[in-house]
Order: structure tokens, then sequence, then C-alpha cells
């Protein structure tokens, strides 16, 4: 509650900037977005890299309406200027060149990446963001590869760059929607490889991980920041020598530290907005709830059981590549699966293998729960599959460790 309460105070502080100071650039904002598609594609006909440029327009509108007159009240109900007849950049020109009022609430989200965006729209655009959250990410990534390469760990190095490659997140930093996940994930990932040397600590950072994510993220590809730091954190302690029993017991227990940050610090959200608002938030959250598990969607991907699935697979590499990528994918997963069976080390640990396996399910849960908004919003929730090919790539250098490619491919076991 404490934490809860904090954050919400952070949010609130930001709402005494005044306006004014912030006016030139959410204008200058509001232009680009209406130069630039909704959803456009970076590349054309390419759905990996569209770009989601209505939650963007949204998250300005509700930077934009935060009120210092009552700066609490307007953090909770979090509302923005709405048109149906309009695009929401367009109904964001209007709001700030006109000075409409805030008339549609988004209330289920905390929306907590206003407390970066809010200040830094005094002194550049979202184009400057854009460009300062590529930077950023980029050192991030950086940072986690040195950390990795001279700590000895090429296998996870590796990983972590097939996975950002085949989920093509070089395209993540053109949304501020997207941004978030990954800022948080990197983050934690570099303290992980730094700072935890027990189950405890790895407990601890993911609890962390799991109350930001739910504070900044606006439902996107959240499990990135419980998978991948996870994955990374349970690599660094089997290294160490710790038991397959306590890794096992640790991976789940990581596992539910996170859910708790995250359940938890959403949770306290609605009951701060139902005392704020003198509503009840939970009525509207279950609605939404509903929509995103079970809504109308028409697709044959939502119909079918694996559905969402089969949307957010066709979306990685080289999945995506139509027929040829999919030959390719499946060839190469049955050879990984081939290699890791019949060529696998004695000294590999084959139950640290079964937990990189367990975790690389995650995502596909997530599909299949909120399966509706899985099906709208493949294109970027798709991004969560890095989690699978950073786990797929740990599993072979685990089953392949002290193997000499030399070795293995002459000389299978029987």
């Amino acid at each position: 509650m404490m934490t809860a309460a904090s954050l919400a105070m952070l949010l609130s502080f930001t709402a005494f900037i005044p306006r004014d100071l912030i006016r030139t650039n959410l204008s200058e904002s509001a232009d680009y977005l209406c130069d630039s598609e909704l959803f456009g594609e970076m590349w054309e006909g390419f759905a990996p890299s569209r770009t989601d440029h209505y939650a963007d327009s949204i998250l300005l509108g509700i930077a934009w309406q935060y009120d210092s007159s009552h700066p609490f009240k307007s953090v909770m109900e979090s509302s923005y200027y709405h048109r149906d007849d309009a695009n929401e950049n367009v109904n964001l020109q209007n709001a700030v060149r006109s000075a409409l009022p805030a008339d549609q609430e988004y209330m289920r989200y905390w929306h907590g990446s206003i407390l970066l965006v809010r200040p830094l729209l005094m002194i550049m655009s979202v184009r400057g963001i854009y460009i300062l959250s590529a930077a950023i990410l980029s050192a991030l990534f950086l940072v986690l590869l040195i950390i990795l390469f001279r700590s000895g760990d090429r296998i996870s190095a590796v990983g972590m760059i097939l996975g950002t490659v085949l989920t093509f997140s070089f395209f993540v930093p053109f949304s501020l929607e997207y941004t978030w996940v990954y800022l948080i994930m990197l983050t934690a990932s570099v303290v992980v490889c730094l700072s935890c040397e027990s189950i405890r600590s790895l407990s601890i950072v993911l609890m962390v991980c799991g109350i930001f994510t739910a504070f900044m993220d606006f439902l996107t590809a959240e499990t990135l920041t419980l998978t991948v730091p996870l994955l990374l954190g349970i690599r660094k302690l089997s290294r160490k020598g710790v038991s397959e029993r306590d890794l096992m017991k640790g991976s789940a227990g990581s596992a539910l530290s996170w859910g708790v940050g995250y359940a938890g610090e959403m949770c306290l959200k609605w009951l701060l907005a139902s005392m704020a608002l003198g509503i009840n938030a939970m009525d509207y959250v279950a609605a939404n709830l509903h929509e995103r598990t079970g809504g109308l969607v028409l697709s044959e991907d939502y119909f079918s059981f694996f559905g969402p699935v089969r949307a957010n697979c066709k979306c990685l590499a080289p999945f995506c590549f139509r027929t040829i990528g999919i030959v390719a994918g499946v060839i190469i997963l049955l050879g990984c699966a081939y290699i890791g069976y019949v060529y696998r080390s004695a000294s590999a640990r084959g139950r640290v293998a079964v937990i990189y396996a367990l975790i690389a399910l995650i995502p596909f849960i997530r599909f299949l729960v909120l399966r509706n908004h899985s099906v709208i919003h493949y294109f970027f929730t798709f991004r969560a599959l890095m989690a699978v090919v950073l786990s797929i790539t740990l599993m072979m250098g685990e089953l392949l460790q002290n193997a000499q490619m030399g070795e293995i491919l002459p000389k299978p076991k029987r």
C-alpha cells in the first residue's frame, strides 16, 4: 500500500507542471501524430513493424488533462478528450489547440509513464522522446551484453541477441506504448546479472518488476519483465552450482513474487480510484477484463482454441515470412530438438532445461487467457515470445554444455 501511495503521489506532483510549459511541445507532438497513421507500418505490409500511435495519442491526451486544482483525482481518473467521429490523434490536436475538457476516463491503468513523459514534454516533443527512448534502450541492451560476455555467459548473450532480432524489437522505440516494458525488462536484467546471488534476491527483483510493470505498462508484452530476468537469473544461479531442486522451487517462487507485485499494484490502483472518485471501480474493471478475455472479435484466430497463439507466432521470425518461413522455422525447431536430445552432454542438468521450458510456456498461457486482446493486438503482444527464443537458446546451451561441435555431429548417443 505504501508503494502504491508513493507512486500515486509522484504522479500527482507532475500535475503541478503548468500546461503552458508543455503546450508547445504537446501541440507539435499532436501535429506529428496527425501526419502519421494511427497504426502505420514502418515496413509496408509487415505487421511486426506496426506502430501504435493510437495509444500514444491517448497517453499524451491524459498527460495534457492532468489538473493541478485536483491532482490526485485527475491522476486516478486518467481522463482525456474523445470524440467517436475523429481519430485519437485528431482528438489530441483539438484538445490542445482549443483547451477542450476531458470527457473519457481510462482509470483501469496507472498510466505511470506520464511520470516521465510529462516532464519530458517541457523540453521535447514526442519525436524527441522516441529518439531518447531508442538511445536509452540501446545503451541498456549493450550494457547487458557486455555484462554477459564478460561473465563468460555467451549463451545468454546469444539468446538475447536472437530474441531481440527475431521479435523485431528494434521497432519498439517508435511507440511510447511499447517502450516501458523493455525499459523495465532490460533494467531488471542488468540488475539480476550484476547483483542477484540468491533465489531470494531474484524474487525481490521480480516483485519490484511486477509492481513497476503494473504502474508503467499499457498491457503490451508485460510478461517480458517476468520471463527474461527470470531466465537470466536461473541461468546465473545454475552456473553458480545452485541445486536443481532449489532452482525449480526458486523459479516458481520468483514467478509468484512477480504476480503478487503486478496484481497487487493493479488492485491498489482500482482501490485508490474508487476512494478518489467515490465509485466502485471494480464494476468498470470487470467489464474491461471480460472484453479482453472473451469479447467479440471478427477473426478466425479468435474462434479456434489456439488461434491467439497462431496469430502471435505469425509475427515471429522466421514464421512471419509466409510458407518458406514456416517451413524454415519448423526445421529449426525439429533440428534443435534432435540435437539437444541425441547429442546431449553427460554433464547436462535436465531439470534446469525443464525449468527453461516451463518459463517459455508463460507467453502462450497469456495469449490463451487474454485471447481477445492477444488477437486484436497481436502485432505487439507477440514480442512476449522473446522469452521463448531465449529459453530455447538456454536449453540448447544446457544440454550441449562441455560438448565440442566436432564431437557432437559424428557420434550420436544411442
